[in-house]
């Protein structure tokens, strides 16, 4: 993928799903997996960490401990690749997605 292209898919990921009408949790999960603002929740999450290979906890903004349980990493990638697919989105968002997923560190918690 170009960079070109690939600038054109984060702005098409971001564009939608900054539009996505869901549960509070998922939008702030959304807005911490792609650093969306402003921030559509409160609290906001700052940031994510992924805990024994698979368990996402979320950090607060303003919180030093990461205390939010997100879910299961495995899942978190059906829901937001499923959004992609919903939304009629491409192999190079789809691409952009998977690789903001990957960027979740480890072992923050």
């Amino acid at each position: 993928m170009t960079s070109k292209s690939a600038e054109v898919a984060e702005r098409r990921v971001r564009g939608h799903f900054t539009k996505l009408v869901t549960a509070n949790q998922f939008a702030a999960v959304i807005d911490a997996v792609f650093d969306l603002w402003p921030r559509r929740t409160s609290p906001a999450f700052a940031e994510l960490c992924i805990v024994n290979s698979q368990l996402v906890f979320a950090r607060a903004e303003g919180e030093t401990a990461f205390r939010y349980f997100v879910g299961r990493l495995d899942q978190l990638s059906i829901d937001l690749l499923g959004f992609v697919t919903h939304l009629g989105l491409g192999d190079d968002e789809r691409a952009y997605v998977q690789a903001r997923i990957a960027a979740i560190p480890a072992g923050k918690r």
